[in-house]
């Protein structure tokens, strides 16, 4: 189920007739390297859908769909440890700064939290199988992050159904960083346990660092 909730933040391949900002987006992008020994790429949720999800998102929060005003966007892979920890980043350029911190100013207001809520909730209940959705999805602000211009984070918990063990738990970290006009986002989950912190501000330094 953890992939279920990465995958609620994909959304789609580049799109674009900016070479510049086409060839940056790819730069910055999560990369197989940038990860330790023994991740391996995972099969990913159609981005088509996860795409509509990201412009229902961006009307909750007051702001442009972001497929009508970006100039260039790519997903990455999806990557996994094996383990139900995985990872996947989506960068975007927007037309100006200024845009971009919009962008960023309606992720820190009041309305991001019950925003993504409802974004991770209908995400994971359309993709789950029958009686497998999660009966909560809590999210709270993590604070103590801090790259490029604007960083916003947040922590997403799924809570499913008891089965034949107790009932599981999927964390998902969602961060949000500026540099520019360069929108960065990495989704990374944990099944149990939240995303390894050092190694979350390890691949947050590298791809911040390309943009």
């Amino acid at each position: 189920m953890a992939a279920v909730a990465v995958g609620a933040l994909l959304v789609g391949a580049c799109s674009s007739n900016h070479s510049a900002e086409k060839a940056l987006v790819k730069r910055v992008s999560l990369e197989a390297s940038d990860l330790p020994p023994g991740w391996s790429r995972v099969p990913a949720p159609d981005p088509v859908g996860a795409e509509g999800d990201e412009s229902r998102y961006a009307e909750c929060l007051g702001r442009p769909d972001p497929k009508t005003v970006r100039t260039a966007s790519v997903a990455s892979d999806q990557f996994g440890s094996g383990d139900g920890t995985q990872v996947v980043s989506t960068v975007r350029t927007m037309p100006s700064e200024g845009v971009a911190k919009a962008d960023s100013a309606a992720q820190q207001g009041d309305r991001a939290v019950a925003c993504l809520r409802a974004r991770l909730r209908n995400e994971s209940g359309r993709r789950s199988a029958a009686g497998g959705a999660p009966s909560d999805v809590s999210v709270v602000r993590m604070p103590g992050l801090a790259f490029g211009d604007d960083t916003t984070a947040f922590r997403a918990t799924f809570t499913y159904p008891p089965g034949d063990t107790a009932p599981k738990t999927t964390s998902v970290d969602v961060v949000h960083v500026r540099k520019g006009k360069v929108e960065i986002e990495l989704s990374l989950s944990g099944t149990q346990q939240p995303f390894p912190g050092d190694l979350e501000r390890d691949l947050l330094t590298k791809v911040v660092g390309r943009a």
